[in-house]
């Protein structure tokens, strides 16, 4: 009987963390699993998550082997790991969680070994975890997958804009691309940015898109009832980097601006909030229009989405925004309503302005988001809401499955010519670097 494929997924954000961090990871190993592949998970084990959700740990079966490395948390102060990691970052590390690579790194190396696992596979951010990998490619020849959720040196948002500090995590990534076997980007923009920065290694790089799982769309609820008030709902966390501060603005003056259907406008945020967003709503009187029901499960999450009329979606250029694609738009797309996106320009306005029902603005351009929402008022008050029918396959290419079946490809072709003639799935197809065009 053939031996399943293996595979090590270095992951530091895992169950039961919640967020958008965690998905890709989830949902590869999901698919994985049901390829056939024979999985291991190295993480880290603490109790001190911004975000829970005990219900994404569930959608990875039990056969696959989940090890977690130990917080020092609970063994000193928050103080002194928090000066600790400080130090670690100020130092010239990537980022303040790197205090676990070495420990990370031994014990990827004994799984490797121990289990002749020949392929990992690392998640970034933080991007620390990639010189985990490196280390574990270098002592062991295992084949690796590096996948940046993120970019990293050109990402304003994790590297300095000049100096010592911007020129040493440059290197770093440099040696990430060297020693990879295959580097993951998951939007076009970060696939050629890579290109450009590393010409010598262009075939390396695969992009490898965000998407939606058809398993979290299974139960549709039944629809609104009419007439009702026209509802946007944002989901995912806001406040801190993504400010609202613009977007509120410009309700407030629709509604001083007596728009027919203003006053009666609602706004739902579904997810994790900060304080100031929440006194920002009481200090412009908007508390009888905004509702936050704070963190929920993924799965309950997805089926708030249909309990709106507009989805609303916020992406800034100083956030990486320029070469990022959320997951979430896939699963907005998926819902088949209404996307608002305020957002920079890059591949996430793209796409947005491809979708059927899509309006975009810049996110600090109250004027312009002011005349969007006016629009959408007039445009459900008519019953005129632009609609996406439900056999356009516009979003089809992007199911979590069909992603998944693209990264089984990939590491299947990173075996040896022995253990290929094990696994192949002839037939398929890499999503190698290609001059881009557009993304329809």
């Amino acid at each position: 009987m053939t031996a399943p494929p293996s595979a090590l997924f270095i992951a530091y954000h895992y169950p039961p963390r919640g967020g958008v961090a965690v998905l890709r990871t989830i949902k590869f190993l999901k698919y994985l699993h049901r390829f056939g592949w024979r999985l291991k998970v190295l993480t880290l084990k603490t109790r001190r998550y911004v975000v829970t959700d005990d219900t994404l740990g569930a959608e990875v079966p039990d056969s696959v082997d989940i090890v977690r490395l130990p917080d020092p948390g609970p063994a000193i102060s928050k103080a002194a790991l928090a000066l600790t990691r400080k130090r670690f970052a100020a130092r010239g590390f990537p980022d303040v969680e790197s205090w676990w690579v070495p420990a990370a790194a031994a014990a990827a190396v004994d799984a490797v070994v121990r289990g002749r696992i020949p392929v990992i596979y690392t998640t970034s951010p933080p991007h620390s975890t990639h010189l985990v990998g490196e280390w574990c490619k270098r002592l062991t020849g295992v084949r690796w997958v590096a996948d940046f959720r993120d970019t990293w040196a050109d990402n304003p948002y994790f590297v300095e804009p000049a100096g010592w500090r911007r020129r040493w995590k440059e290197r770093l990534e440099r040696r990430v691309v060297e020693t990879a076997d295959v580097i993951l980007a998951n939007t076009p923009q970060a696939l050629d940015a890579f290109v450009a920065r590393y010409p010598a290694h262009a075939e390396k790089f695969v992009w490898l898109p965000n998407g939606y799982d058809d398993d979290d769309f299974v139960t549709v609820p039944a629809p609104r009832p009419t007439p009702h008030p026209l509802t946007l709902m944002y989901v995912g966390s806001a406040g801190g980097t993504r400010p609202l501060d613009h977007f509120f603005a410009a309700l407030d003056e629709l509604r001083r601006a007596g728009v027919p259907g203003a006053a009666e406008l609602e706004v739902v945020f579904v997810g994790p909030i900060s304080v100031k967003v929440q006194r920002q709503v009481e200090a412009l009187g908007l508390g009888a229009q905004v509702r936050f029901t704070g963190q929920l499960p993924h799965a309950e999450a997805v089926a708030e989405m249909y309990n709106c009329d507009v989805l609303l979606l916020l992406q800034f250029a100083d956030h990486g925004g320029s070469t990022a694609l959320p997951s979430k738009v896939f699963e907005y797309m998926k819902a088949r309503k209404v996307i608002f996106g305020m957002t920079c320009e890059g591949p996430t306005s793209e796409l947005i302005r491809q979708y059927p029902a899509g309006f975009v603005t810049a996110p600090d351009d109250v004027p312009a988001i002011r005349e969007v929402l006016a629009r959408l008022l007039d445009l459900h008050r008519r019953g005129a809401l632009p609609t996406v029918d439900d056999d356009d396959d516009h979003i089809e290419r992007f199911s979590r499955e069909a992603l998944t079946r693209q990264l089984h490809d990939i590491m299947i072709g990173l075996l040896t010519v022995e253990e290929q003639s094990e696994h192949s799935d002839p037939g398929r197809r890499r999503w190698r670097h290609k001059p881009r065009a557009n993304m329809s």
